[in-house]
């Protein structure tokens, strides 16, 4: 049998050795034939063969064939090589350049000439200019700037060929790029009051404005003002009422000829107040808003002396830099302003403790309650618990928070694995994250975020998500907008497979995908229309061993609104740039809501820097399912909306009068059902003596229920704001004249409207005042006075009135 010799890579030379083939009736003359993966190689006949590309990742044999002594042709085949390596083959061709080499054009890589024996990959490129990487500069297209004229341009392209071996080509360079004159731009600045002084602010040319050579001329309303030719320039009584602007002649520095006119400062002021305002220090936040003692501005006016300043502010601040604006007004009506910046540092907070399981992938967050004052704000935090370096990767460390992003929040994901134990005796375990002092920030009530490692299967968790024209978090849609997907979004700390059930959505609606089991309900609302009102969607999600179930309300609207230029909520975007979608899904439509965070909730329509609610910070607060009805944007509730929303329509009046308002929300996320979650609500009205939480249950109206995982607590706080949850301030229990209530209530307990506990909680109610006190056990709503009921007709009757003037109030906002 022949024995195949060489090395098998590409480019390698086999031969046949025959050293080892005998025959009792003689050898004839060899003729051979290489065959590659068993299939003849066309040519291929020597005793010695020179493996090829189309060789790679084949295996080799040869056939040799001879006449032996006795006229018999003999045919022997070697056994069959390895599979031969591949050897990398460099490229051929180059990228060539096309376009005008002019500032301003757009050059094109051509890579049709580029070839490579071990297949083309992707491409990448690289412009360079006079051989450097120009930064950025990675498409296939590149557009001239001011920083190429002059230069010679090329461009490298990179892929990985079909063997994995990296290659890069470099064009040949063409240039110099030819320049374009760039108009300068001339900018004053200055109070456009009379014995104000102009001056000249910038003067930009992309081509260059070194020069000193400058010739100005200043002029009022277009006019020359003799002998006005300096930088600067004193406005005087004849330019009072008109406007005033400089003109710049001169030579750029690739000498194009530049006349240029600045802005207009105008029409120019009589003499006004002078105001000085008061240098604050940044100040550490107390919660979502921060009182600030902004002190006093000083005004003066020439004329008139001194003059009382008013500023534009509440006194109350987010985080970050606020720009507060003092005025002041003399006697002839001239206004004179200034202005102050508040500096308020963030809290930072850690996101609620979770349950996970031996091999999953943990996540946590490390969360500000608004913007820093710099970045980044660097976070150390500590572990520590039960569990150890054996049972997780998490070790201690620094988190840093970067400048977020437009539309994103200012927060940070850490993510860890939970190891797999072998040990199946010991347990639970727990791994404790402390946050420690922050730079750039400052610690909030809500500090530490224990995760429980259990050997026991862990639910899976799931939320749901609307969306229509591709766009997410849809809790309202439009009749003529086609098709909405509703997705369960799910995950398995156990990595278990999940079985969706859809069975529990509202049954005039049809799955059109044909599959009730998956985890996506769709329908199209203009091939199978609906009656236009709300429709819940609930699924049920298993992993075999447990269930967790989740709802969610959508309104299918009878018409999409009509948005235009307005701005609705005041955060600077108008209503028809919003839309009506929901990005944060709180049941607030966008063009409504200027609140980003997903843990606070207005109570009034579109008003969001007071009476707002909040949760948790990495939790989701929602409106209720009565305010969603309602239909008015906003989480407070007045009673004949209670009673036309809830419970079907036929919701009892309360017989405890109602004195801070009624509220509704849904707090969602928690990572463990049954947890308990911390509630704050401004209140409407200062809490009065024997103040009551009253809750509205399937049925009918009963006290909150108080006991280890439920509890009521307030805070003194003032008219629409209060302290964040958890904070020091709250002492429990219900105490007059406070402004704020926390409650904590207990997800799937006595207070969680629907019962079950399913990561929600769901809360409508309020506080009432009784007319004597109210004892209240852990097994129930509490016990009245025999002639409470009597006497609290007679006050409910008072309050019905004042509810309903209220309503009226927060629904006229336009």
């Amino acid at each position: 049998m022949p024995i195949i010799g060489g090395s098998l890579i590409q480019g390698s030379t086999l031969t046949a050795e025959t050293s080892g083939i005998s025959d009792a009736d003689g050898l004839g003359a060899f003729s051979y034939q290489w065959l590659r993966d068993d299939v003849e190689i066309s040519g291929a006949t020597a005793s010695t063969y020179v493996l090829v590309q189309a060789d790679v990742t084949t295996q080799i044999s040869v056939r040799v064939s001879y006449v032996d002594g006795g006229d018999t042709t003999e045919t022997l085949i070697s056994a069959a090589t390895a599979t031969v390596t591949n050897a990398n083959d460099d490229p051929a061709g180059l990228p060539i350049i096309s376009g005008s080499l002019i500032q301003g054009g757009i050059l094109t890589a051509d890579t049709s000439a580029i070839t490579d024996a071990d297949g083309l990959g992707s491409f990448a490129y690289q412009w360079l200019r006079d051989d450097v990487d120009i930064s950025g500069a990675i498409a296939r297209t590149y557009t001239l700037e001011q920083a190429d004229v002059g230069a010679f341009i090329s461009v490298r392209v990179s892929f990985t060929d079909a063997g994995l071996t990296d290659e890069s080509v470099l064009s040949n360079s063409r240039g110099p790029v030819k320049n374009i004159n760039d108009m300068g731009v001339v900018t004053i600045a200055g109070q456009a009051t009379e014995g104000s002084s102009l001056v000249v602010d910038t003067i930009t040319d992309a081509d260059g404005s070194s020069s000193s050579n400058f010739i100005y001329q200043w002029l009022r309303n277009d006019g020359v003002i003799s002998g006005a030719t300096a930088s600067t320039y004193v406005l005087v009584q004849a330019d009072v009422g008109r406007k005033v602007t400089l003109r710049v002649i001169y030579t750029d520095d690739l000498g194009g000829d530049e006349r240029l006119t600045s802005n207009a400062v105008g029409p120019v002021f009589a003499d006004i107040p002078n105001l000085t305002t008061p240098v604050l220090n940044p100040v550490n936040a107390t919660g979502w808003f921060t009182f600030v003692d902004i002190g006093q501005a000083v005004a003066f006016d020439a004329l008139d002396g001194p003059l009382m300043a008013m500023s534009d502010s509440n006194g109350h601040f987010r985080p970050g830099e606020t720009i507060v604006t003092w005025s002041a007004t003399d006697l002839a009506g001239n206004v004179g302003t200034a202005t102050q910046i508040i500096k308020v540092v963030p809290l930072v907070e850690v996101s609620k403790d979770q349950r996970s399981a031996e091999g999953d992938s943990v996540e946590f967050k490390v969360i500000l309650n608004g913007d820093a004052l710099d970045y980044p704000v660097k976070v150390p935090y500590f572990v520590s618990g039960t569990a150890d370096g054996n049972d997780h990767t998490l070790v201690k460390g620094n988190v840093l928070i970067d400048e977020p992003a437009a539309g994103e929040l200012p927060e940070k994901s850490i993510i860890f694995n939970i190891k797999h134990d072998a040990d199946a005796t010991e347990g639970s375990e727990t791994i404790v994250i402390t946050l420690n002092i922050p730079i750039n920030a400052v610690l909030g009530p809500l500090t530490t975020h224990t995760v429980e490692i259990v050997d026991d299967n862990v639910a899976p968790l799931v939320s749901l998500n609307a969306s229509q024209f591709g766009i997410g978090n849809m809790l309202q849609v439009d009749p003529a907008g086609g098709v909405v997907t509703v997705s369960a979004i799910a995950t398995d700390a156990n990595g278990d497979d999940l079985v969706y059930d859809w069975s529990g959505t509202d049954n005039a609606l049809i799955d059109g995908d044909g599959d009730s089991e998956n985890s996506r309900f769709i329908f199209d609302l203009q091939t199978t229309p609906v009656t236009p009102g709300f429709y819940s969607f609930h699924v049920s999600v298993s992993d075999g061993a447990e269930s967790i179930d989740s709802e969610l309300m959508l309104h299918v609207l009878s018409e999409a609104p009509t948005l235009d230029s307005s701005d609705s909520d005041g955060d600077g975007l108008n209503d028809e740039t919003e839309g009506f979608g929901d990005a944060d899904g709180d049941g607030v439509a966008d063009y409504l809501d200027a609140i980003q965070a997903g843990n606070v909730l207005q109570q009034k329509i579109t008003i969001s820097d007071q009476f707002l609610i909040q949760t948790e910070p990495g939790l989701k607060l929602s409106l209720g399912e009565t305010a969603f009805r309602a239909g008015q944007g906003r989480s407070m509730v007045v009673q004949t909306e209670v009673t036309d929303h809830s419970l079907g329509g036929n919701t009892p009046v309360d017989e405890v009068a109602n004195t801070g308002g009624y509220f509704d929300f849904t707090v969602s996320g928690l990572p463990i059902a049954g947890q308990s979650v911390q509630v704050v609500i401004p209140q409407l009205a200062q809490m009065p003596k024997i103040s009551v939480y009253r809750k509205l249950t399937a049925t009918g109206w009963q006290n909150f229920v108080r006991n280890s995982h439920n509890s009521v607590a307030s805070a003194a706080g003032e008219e629409g704001y209060c302290p964040p949850p958890g904070h020091a301030d709250y002492q429990p229990g219900l105490h007059e004249g406070h402004w704020c209530l926390q409650l904590s209530i207990e997800d799937g307990g006595p207070n969680d409207i629907d019962g079950i506990a399913n990561n929600t909680v769901t809360d409508p109610g309020g506080v009432g005042r009784m007319l004597t006190d109210v004892s209240v056990s852990s097994g129930g709503g509490g016990s009245l006075n025999p002639l409470l009921p009597a006497l609290s007709i007679l006050i409910m009757l008072v309050f019905r009135n004042v509810l309903n003037t209220t309503a009226a109030f927060y629904n006229c906002r336009s």
